[in-house]
C-alpha cells in the first residue's frame, strides 16, 4: 500500500511540474550603429616631453619571502604614510608592486603632465646569508598633448 502511494504521488508530482510555466521567446532583427573601430592616430611629434625622472626603492628580502622596505627615492620609509600611483592606460604599465609606492614623485615633479612612459626598470640584488639587498631603479618620462 506504501508503494502505492508513492507512485501515486510521483506520478502527481511528475504531472504538476511539466506543465508548470509559460515560456515565451521573441526574435527581431537590429543592427548596432556603433563603430567597430575608432583610431586616432598620434605620433611623438604630437607630444612635447616634459622631462625625465628616476626613482628608487631600496629593499631587504630574508628567506626569498619576507620584505622590508627600507627607503623611496632616497628618503627613509615611513610605513604609516604611503603614497601609492597607478598609471593606467589601454594595457596597464606593468611595474613592481614597490615601485608605485615611489611614483608619486613624477606625478608631484609634472602635475600636468598627460603622459608618462617608464623607459626602463633595473633591478640590482645582493646576495647575504639568508637574504638580499634589492635596489630598483625606473626611469619615467613626462609628456603633455600639443
Amino acid at each position: 500500500m506504501k508503494k502505492l502511494y508513492t507512485i501515486f504521488f510521483s506520478v502527481i508530482l511528475l504531472l504538476g511540474t511539466s506543465c508548470n510555466g509559460l515560456y515565451h521567446f521573441s526574435s527581431t532583427r537590429a543592427v548596432s550603429f556603433t563603430p567597430d573601430d575608432v583610431r586616432l592616430s598620434l605620433s611623438m611629434s604630437d607630444f612635447e616631453l616634459l622631462g625625465e625622472t628616476e626613482i628608487t626603492t631600496f629593499s631587504r628580502v630574508y628567506l626569498g619571502f619576507i620584505s622590508n622596505l627600507d627607503s623611496i627615492n632616497g628618503v627613509e620609509y615611513d610605513r604609516r604614510t604611503v603614497h601609492k600611483v597607478s598609471l593606467k592606460g589601454e594595457k596597464d604599465i606593468k611595474l613592481p608592486p614597490v615601485m608605485k609606492k615611489a611614483l608619486y614623485k613624477v606625478v608631484d615633479m609634472y602635475p600636468d603632465a598627460d603622459y608618462f612612459m617608464p623607459v626602463y626598470v633595473k633591478s640590482e640584488q645582493q646576495k647575504m646569508f639568508g637574504g638580499k639587498y634589492v635596489s630598483r631603479k625606473a626611469l619615467i618620462r613626462a609628456y603633455k598633448f600639443r
